[in-house]
């Protein structure tokens, strides 16, 4: 397992061996649960990547990512922060009855009819914008359940406080040791009253990249208006989805 998204950062200065230590597949058995029966959720956190002596991969690469997903059909995903130091800042929002792509450099935005969330794609085109959009949000999903599923190459380090800008998080920090990438390893700050994944450290031989989630509301009520979408003053409205970069 490759995590596609996420992380290590062993600073365990904040570990605390005060508590007998659970069984780490019980741990991850509770977490996978908790997401497999989940059909709303709003995920938000920041990815940081550094070389693993340190230094950032890239001078200020830094990503905030805001996910909500509502099964089957319903998503909305909007990324900032900076690539290769390029600024970005984007949004989606599928609705289950339309599907809208914004760029806010730009200030443009695509506009389409949703399709049916499982339509097969084989090539992303302005006809199945929705579909990727809505499958690729569950991919998210899926790499985070795809997290819990090596419960024989898991052990659990400790406890942990994860301090976060809304407060502190008691955690349990589990550590997987992936077998078919050799010296890979997962780290996972799991919250010890929901279950929640609010933090991921992967670090390979490339690598070392960070993923805090700000946000973990699984299975929770949405905001009523969280897939809707509004214009921006001054948006204009592109034919193409090739046309959003273009000036």
């Amino acid at each position: 397992m490759r995590s596609r998204f996420i992380p290590l950062g062993l600073a365990f200065h904040c570990i605390a061996f005060c508590q007998e230590k659970p069984d780490a597949a019980v741990l991850l058995e509770k977490v996978r649960a908790k997401y497999a029966a989940a059909t709303r959720f709003h995920l938000v956190w920041t990815r940081t990547q550094q070389k693993p002596h340190g230094d950032p991969v890239f001078s200020g690469d830094f990503e905030e990512t805001d996910l909500a997903l509502e099964l089957p059909d319903k998503m909305r995903l909007g990324e900032t922060g900076s690539k290769v130091g390029i600024a970005i800042s984007s949004l989606a929002i599928v609705d289950g009855i339309d599907v809208f792509v914004y760029e806010t450099e730009a200030n443009k935005y695509f506009e389409a009819k949703a399709v049916p969330p499982d339509t097969p794609i084989s090539d992303v085109t302005d006809e199945n914008q929705s579909a990727f959009w809505v499958q690729s949000a569950r991919g998210v999903i899926d790499g985070l359940l795809e997290t819990t599923t090596w419960k024989d190459q898991a052990s659990v380090l400790g406890n942990g406080h994860l301090t976060l800008a809304n407060g502190t998080i008691d955690c349990w920090l589990i550590q997987i040791k992936e077998k078919p990438f050799e010296g890979d390893v997962t780290t996972l700050w799991i919250d010890k009253r929901r279950y929640l994944i609010r933090r991921q450290d992967t670090a390979t031989r490339s690598a070392i990249v960070r993923n805090t989630f700000k946000i973990a509301a699984v299975g929770d009520t949405l905001p009523p208006d969280i897939f809707k979408f509004s214009p921006p003053s001054g948006a204009r409205k592109v034919s193409k989805m090739a046309d959003l970069g273009s000036k």
